[in-house]
């Protein structure tokens, strides 16, 4: 495996990682106090994954970053064009930045390593159009 290969697969690895962890670990926690009549406190802890949060749609918008990853490790191991790897690398990290506030911190490295394979490969791309 060439070491652009390795570094895409690396940035799939970490995409699904990221995604992982944005779905299991918890995005937010609250804590409720009530004071009972004898002025005794009592609180209870909370947390909430983001899917409780807000619901299972937000499945869709963490597979984007994998689709993207996925297809940028399949661009460069078939050898397709050289600016259809440039153009997905591009498109993943400029997601990333835009939505950096939110989830695109998460998927960082994934885009950088990404770019790194696409940069880093020096397989000529193949005859076939891509």
């Amino acid at each position: 495996m060439t070491g652009a290969k390795t570094l895409a697969a690396l940035a799939l690895i970490t995409s699904l990682v990221s995604g992982a962890a944005l779905i299991f670990v918890d995005s937010s926690s609250s804590q409720t106090c009530t004071t009972g009549p004898a002025g005794s406190e009592s609180c209870v802890n909370g947390s909430s994954t983001l899917i409780e949060e807000n619901g299972a749609w937000v499945l869709a918008y963490l597979a984007v970053p994998v689709v993207l990853t996925l297809a940028g490790l399949v661009a460069i191991r078939l050898g397709v064009r050289r600016w259809l790897q440039w153009l997905i690398a591009g498109v993943f990290l400029f997601l990333c930045i835009i939505t950096g506030f939110t989830i695109g911190t998460f998927y960082l490295p994934s885009a950088l390593l990404l770019l790194l394979a696409v940069v880093t490969n020096r397989r000529p791309a193949s005859s076939h159009p891509a």
